[in-house]
């Protein structure tokens, strides 16, 4: 390639930052080996985990381009929003009325009859009878008698598209307990919350017995029934295997305990499906929102060890990251320019004029250091390049260091909007005890005032609802405990990717962002060296230095 063949306009660029607007998507996908994984039915790796921008959503559509049976399940059509605010969900949850057992049955239920749709080609009320008169001839005797049962209660619904299912599902548990509790002092009370709360303590026991026995009744052995003929015929042909794919739970969150309770019911579930044959559920879940689900609905008997041998996290080596710009920058030029190969190495070029000898190896461990080892980092670090490269053939050392303010501000909104719904401050933090320190520095200087400061801001911007763990941490603030607090703020500092912790000045530094196991804030004193990420120095104007 030469410089006469292309020449940058600002209006190129080598990706878009989400999936479904990204035109190289497709041709320029880097395989790490975790499709193949996915794709397996006899590996239970099935919860792919990975921070915003990590490759979640490609990973998915590579999945159902490569896979013949993908039931791709919208999270809109899941309704959760519905589910949370069902008035009898309230009720029961006001009541402290164990709601797992309706969950993992909801969810069943909704994969169940995603199969059995696309299976027997269910698209309207005849199918769906045609169906029914099929199971009846084909299974008999005990067997029959339970799964009909089942059909009888939801068969007539088959056809019908997800949404509507889970919101029948969820309307049954009310008129389900308004049948139990015929006869009974509580027949005319009123299933809200706000009732609840009025409830005399007899009135309170009766409730919690009949909710109780509703939740976990007989529909779920009926389910079960029908599960087990599933199998059946599934395993008549091994070689069709059924993915239900589930991506962007996380897209218009609105974080409270009860969507988290559901989130886990949902990975249960998924994990249960790996015991039937040709049968996959594969979740796709943003990291700090699988560790509010865990930390939130942690109880009795909990752990997590246990779940984690479904998970798949998604992470990026630095050879899978050249890859990946390479495969864009060929891609890019070649729809214009050439047919001739083209990398990294063709369009990063030292000025001449200047004295240093800046390789095109070296600009690119740069911009490298300062991403999150995350596509959609890389990718955006080299748009803003290009867009300062217009009309020229190459980008130099200088327009990357002047690309680095603009994306190093925008890096730093994205991380805050990453983590909104557990730290809506993040900002404010970043700002109070990051900006203007030096690159490295020890935790005990940040200041008694500094975190008093800041706690009261976060306080007095607090708008009511849903207490987010920063304000809760904020309201802890006092005097006598602000080793303690620094400590916490250190964590959120730490967990979200803005600093890495060091055990001394020498040492290698331990992000949260990068490893399967990040470090618990019981562990933060241990490490008291403080190291701010490359990717937010220049913003917060943080001493520069090389990488």
């Amino acid at each position: 390639m030469t410089q006469e063949q292309f020449v940058f306009k600002k209006t190129d660029r080598i990706g878009a930052a989400a999936a479904e607007n990204d035109e190289y998507l497709n041709d320029c996908f880097v395989d790490t080996g975790i499709t193949d994984i996915l794709k397996s039915p006899d590996d239970s790796r099935a919860v792919l985990i990975g921070r915003t921008g990590a490759g979640k959503s490609a990973i998915i559509s590579q999945l159902t381009k490569d896979c013949e049976n993908v039931i791709l399940i919208n999270p809109h059509d899941l309704a959760l929003a519905y589910i949370s605010n069902s008035n009898v969900i309230e009720f029961f949850t006001e009541l402290g009325i164990n709601l797992s057992p309706f969950f993992k049955f909801l969810w069943k239920h909704v994969f169940v009859v995603e199969i059995l749709k696309r299976h027997f080609n269910i698209q309207t009320k005849a199918d769906c009878d045609g169906f029914m008169i099929n199971i009846l001839n084909r299974y008999r005797g005990k067997q029959q008698e339970t799964a009909w049962n089942y059909l009888k209660s939801w068969g007539d619904s088959f056809w019908q598209q997800t949404d509507f299912r889970v919101k029948e599902v969820t309307n049954t548990l009310e008129k389900k307990f308004n049948l139990t509790a015929e006869g009974s002092p509580i027949k005319d009370i009123r299933l809200n919350a706000e009732a609840a709360k009025t409830l005399s303590q007899e009135q309170k026991q009766e409730v919690i017995t009949i909710g109780q026995k509703v939740v976990s009744g007989d529909q779920i052995r009926n389910l079960e029934a029908i599960m087990r003929i599933l199998n059946d015929l599934l395993s008549q042909n091994r070689q069709k295997t059924y993915h239900i794919v589930i991506d962007r739970l996380d897209e218009d969150w609105i974080d409270s305990p009860l969507r988290l309770r559901l989130i886990r019911a949902l990975i249960e579930n998924g994990r249960d499906f790996f015991n039937s044959e040709n049968i996959k559920v594969i979740i796709a879940l943003r990291t700090d929102l699988v560790q509010r689900v865990y930390k939130v609905t942690r109880d009795a008997g909990f752990q997590e060890e246990k779940y984690k041998s479904f998970h798949m996290n998604l992470s990026w080596s630095k050879r899978d990251m050249i890859e990946l710009l390479d495969k864009r920058i060929n891609a890019m030029v070649k729809r214009r320019y050439t047919t001739q190969d083209v990398s990294h190495a063709d369009v990063l070029m030292r000025d001449l004029d200047d004295p240093e000898e800046i390789s095109s190896d070296y600009m690119l461990d740069y911009m490298i250091h300062r991403t999150l080892y995350r596509p959609r980092d890389l990718i955006s670090f080299f748009n803003t390049c290009i867009a300062q490269s217009d009309g020229n053939a190459t980008i130099d050392f200088a327009t990357i260091q002047n690309a680095e303010e603009g994306y190093s501000r925008e890096r730093l909104k994205a991380l805050c909007d990453e983590w909104r719904g557990t730290y809506p401050q993040l900002n404010a933090i970043s700002q109070k005890l990051l900006r203007s320190r030096p690159t490295q520095f020890e935790q005990s200087s940040i200041s008694q005032g500094e975190l008093e400061s800041l706690s009261y801001d976060i306080v007095s911007k607090f708008s009511g609802g849903d207490q987010p763990d920063d304000y809760i941490i904020a309201c802890e603030y006092n005097e006598a405990n602000v080793d303690a607090i620094r400590v916490k703020y250190v964590y959120v500092l730490y967990i979200s990717g803005l600093v890495g912790l060091l055990r001394n000045p020498e040492s290698v530094p331990s992000y949260g962002f990068n490893c399967d196991d990040p470090l618990a804030e019981e562990d933060i004193s241990s490490y008291p060296w403080i190291v701010i990420h490359p990717a937010f120095r220049k913003h917060l104007s943080v001493s520069a230095e090389s990488c």
